[in-house]
């Protein structure tokens, strides 16, 4: 993410939401990656990207810039991820 431009929220309606800090808080884009309760996000500086982890049992890295999933880590664990540290 270029000069903290964006704002990502999560929550417990399974979307991950990019929003403007420069436009008045506006919605830039809002992504369905998850199948239940997303519990964190990080940014990852190389590869610049977004990871997410849920309750569904899943790791996303989505690349913000180009709106594209990079890699999907499925059922790495018995239960949903709480948080994830880089």
């Amino acid at each position: 993410m270029k000069r903290q431009e964006l704002w990502l929220t999560a929550g417990r309606d399974f979307k991950l939401r990019h929003w403007s800090i420069y436009k008045a808080g506006e919605l830039l884009q809002e992504l369905d990656i998850h199948t239940d309760e997303i519990t964190d996000c990080i940014e990852i500086i190389n590869p610049s990207c977004i990871a997410t982890c849920s309750l569904d049992k899943t790791i996303v890295m989505f690349d913000v810039e180009h709106r594209v999933a990079l890699r999907t880590i499925k059922e790495s664990h018995d239960k949903g991820i709480r948080c994830l540290r880089y």
